[in-house]
């Protein structure tokens, strides 16, 4: 079951609870979710953090830095190792999120 599919089973169980008739529950829950996914809400999902390698670590000195061949193949592993490190804690502070519906 997705997601999505278990929030909208448990708000179903909710209107339910409440004394809603079925067909009654199921229009309320299609409004509730067109309504929620219109505000923007989304679900913040779980993921794995990508591998960076040391040379992604040098296209990105290159490309976004302007480093020169040079002195990307000059960078020492430890240095090279840390930038990859900051990176992944940049990457792992975003969050992944996918649509309500």
């Amino acid at each position: 079951m997705t997601k999505q599919e278990e929030v909208r089973e448990g708000l179903w169980q909710i209107l339910r609870k409440e004394g809603h008739h079925v067909m009654e529950a199921d229009r309320a829950l299609d409004e509730m979710m067109q309504y929620l996914h219109s505000q923007g809400v989304v679900l913040k999902v779980a993921r794995e953090l990508p591998e960076i390698t040391k040379q992604e670590v040098g296209e990105f000195l290159k490309v976004e830095l302007g480093y020169s061949d040079i002195a990307i193949g000059l960078m020492r592993d430890d240095i090279a190792e840390y930038i990859r490190k900051r990176v992944l804690k940049i990457v792992a502070s975003y969050v992944a999120v996918e649509s309500l519906i």
